[in-house]
């Protein structure tokens, strides 16, 4: 396969002809979404349907979502008492919690009886995709049949993502794996978690390269301290109150970033508490080329000209009300050097219920004075 798709490059993601909408495009989601060509062959991210959901106790959840591009696919959110790294070691554990969600019978004569474990792992190993993600990689043995279960594994946050197969033995090796595997290069995912779950992570997972170049500190009751090559943001009480139950959500997406293109963080939410949602977000934006849609030009140049929805002007929605601006960092350029700019961020603030003008405005400029853009 490894061939046939060098052969072919020209034709796929992120080389390929309508790749450029992606490459400029950014989208939040924890549950892992596959970059695909739709029918109108553009390149795009695309995500389930619907997804069905099971309880593991102690405020666990498993997310499936069942046939996506012909595989089983998952979020897992690791109960409370479950340390993350436990995933990673204990095989039996994350095949148990996954087969809560999937189900898996055994048929004896006319009869069928639901498998709730596999046991231990028949294999295990690593493999790190195209864009330096390090996949778990477990498989199992179906007893009493030729079948195999394959399960790539990512380490998020929140415990997993990931996608599983089951499927004749004889066919895995010839067909299966390699596909597994090209699968993994073409997962679109945001990372989330609480900050409690983001600094156990950042000391016990197998990290991303991106990821070990970012430093994460906080402090409940007083701030929160985010370093990336990109950018540095610090954020105190009088934009969110941090605690432990405060949100992170690191929107990855794919951009071009000189001749190269690389997976990387394109956007960043801190929320107050994963049971409210009130946020303060950044986002970077890529200077479209021609090749790009009309939409995408148009947002640039309101960017740029800081037209609505980019004004700094509040506004309200059923989510409560908003403000978005472009960040300060560029306030000493006139548009036409804006829109020269291969890179604009720009900054939003976002509280439940209607808000003040001049507070929402207020908490804006707080957020922006904590930031620093180092990217030109």
């Amino acid at each position: 396969m490894d061939s046939l798709l060098l052969e072919n490059r020209d034709k796929y993601f992120p080389v390929g002809r309508n790749s450029q909408t992606l490459l400029h495009s950014l989208y939040a989601t924890n549950f892992p979404n596959v970059v695909a060509q739709g029918k109108d062959d553009a390149w795009s991210a695309f995500g389930p349907r619907e997804v069905q959901t099971a309880q593991l106790g102690d405020n666990g959840v498993l997310h499936v979502a069942s046939d996506m591009f012909g595989y089983e696919f998952f979020q897992l959110v690791a109960p409370d008492s479950v340390p993350l790294a436990r995933y990673y070691d204990d095989d039996r554990l994350l095949m148990d919690h996954l087969l809560t969600g999937f189900t898996l019978n055994r048929t004896i004569g006319s009869s069928k009886t639901r498998i709730v474990s596999l046991g231990a792992s028949a294999d295990r190993g690593l493999r790190t995709d195209a864009y330096g993600r390090t996949w778990l990689v477990r498989s199992w043995l179906i007893p009493y049949s030729d079948q195999k279960a394959v399960v790539y594994a990512l380490p998020v946050p929140m415990g997993l993502v990931g996608f599983l197969r089951i499927y004749n033995l004889g066919h895995f090796d010839s067909g299966i794996l390699p596909d597994m595997e090209h699968l993994a290069d073409h997962i679109y995912l945001s990372y989330y978690g609480t900050l409690s779950r983001w600094a156990e992570f950042l000391r016990t997972a197998p990290l991303p390269e991106r990821l070990r170049s970012i430093t994460l500190s906080y402090a409940p009751g007083r701030e929160l301290a985010l370093a990336t090559p990109r950018l540095s943001l610090r954020t105190t009480p009088a934009v969110l109150p941090i605690s432990d139950r405060s949100d992170l959500q690191l929107r990855f997406s794919y951009f071009r970033d000189g001749d190269a293109v690389v997976w990387d963080v394109a956007g960043i939410q801190v929320g107050e508490s994963k049971d409210n949602g009130n946020v303060v977000t950044i986002k970077r934006h890529g200077k479209p080329g021609a090749d790009v849609s009309e939409g995408l030009r148009t947002d640039w140049q309101k960017i740029a000209y800081q037209q609505y929805p980019y004004d700094q002007t509040p506004g309200q929605s059923d989510d409560g009300t908003q403000i978005n601006g472009l960040h300060p960092a560029y306030k000493r350029d006139g548009p036409a050097q804006k829109l020269g700019r291969p890179v604009l961020y720009t900054t939003s603030v976002s509280i439940e219920g209607k808000q003040d003008d001049g507070d929402m405005r207020s908490k804006l400029n707080k957020f922006n004075n904590g930031i620093t853009i180092l990217e030109q």
